[in-house]
């Protein structure tokens, strides 16, 4: 089959940005409790769509820190240890709540 004719499908991204859409067009029609589990599911939709965004290489990054930690490898270098934990604590917060830090996502 012709690539050009193969259909395509929607990435993971476009995917949970469209049920993040619909269950906030829902949320006015639900009543109290299911209007928050609505914008809960849309806050972890959200959440995930950061993750993708961010990819592997932030959660790479983040094991070989642990992975150093771990072997001893950063015992002597304090200060860069703690300027690169800083980093990692920064990017998790850009992905659970952006924005949190003053910055926006």
């Amino acid at each position: 089959m012709n690539d050009a004719l193969r259909p395509q499908s929607p990435d993971m991204a476009d995917i949970l940005q469209t049920v993040q859409a619909f269950l906030k067009e829902c949320e006015p029609q639900l009543a109290s409790e299911d209007r928050y589990k609505a914008q809960v599911a849309s806050y972890l939709l959200g959440i995930c769509a950061r993750e993708i965004a961010y990819g592997p290489s932030r959660r790479d990054g983040a094991e070989a820190l642990c992975a150093d930690i771990r072997a001893g490898r950063r015992d002597g270098d304090w200060d860069g240890l703690l300027d690169q934990l800083l980093e990692e604590a920064r990017a998790a917060v850009q992905v659970t709540k952006p924005g949190h830090l003053g910055e926006t996502a």
